[in-house]
C-alpha cells in the first residue's frame, strides 16, 4: 500500500523521477503493473483493494486540498489504526516534499544503462 500511495503522490504532482524510481520498486513489493498503469484514474480502476482505495482517496485530498474529509478519514480507519494513519500522513507530506525539489530542480532520469 506504501508504494502504491508514493506512486499516486508522484503521478499526481507531476514528479516523473519519483514516479519512474517506484515503480521498479513498487514492482518488487507487489504492486501489479496494471495497477500502475491504471493510478492516474484508480477510482475508475477494479485494480485496487478497498484498503489501497481508502488510502488513495486520502491521499488525493493530503496532496490536492488542505483538509481531509471526515468521510474519508473515518473509511481509512477502518483498515488503519492511528499511528499507521500517522505514518501514513508522514509518507504522503515527505514524498510531496521530494517531488518538489526534484521538480523544482529539474532533476532528470539517468539514463538507462
Amino acid at each position: 500500500m506504501r508504494e502504491v500511495v508514493i506512486l499516486r503522490v508522484g503521478n499526481l504532482t507531476e514528479a516523473r523521477y519519483e514516479f519512474v524510481k517506484h515503480t521498479a520498486i513498487a514492482l518488487r513489493a507487489g504492486v501489479s503493473q496494471k495497477q500502475i498503469d491504471e493510478i492516474s484514474f484508480w477510482p475508475a480502476s477494479g485494480e485496487f483493494n478497498d484498503q489501497e482505495r481508502a488510502a488513495l482517496l486520502y491521499a488525493d485530498e493530503v496532496v490536492l486540498g488542505t483538509k481531509v474529509s471526515d468521510e474519508t478519514f473515518g473509511n481509512l480507519q477502518r483498515f488503519l489504526s492511528e499511528p499507521a494513519i500517522v505514518e501514513l500522513t508522514a509518507v504522503i507530506g515527505y514524498y510531496i516534499m521530494v517531488a518538489k525539489i526534484l521538480t523544482a530542480l529539474q532533476i532528470e532520469l539517468e539514463p538507462e544503462p
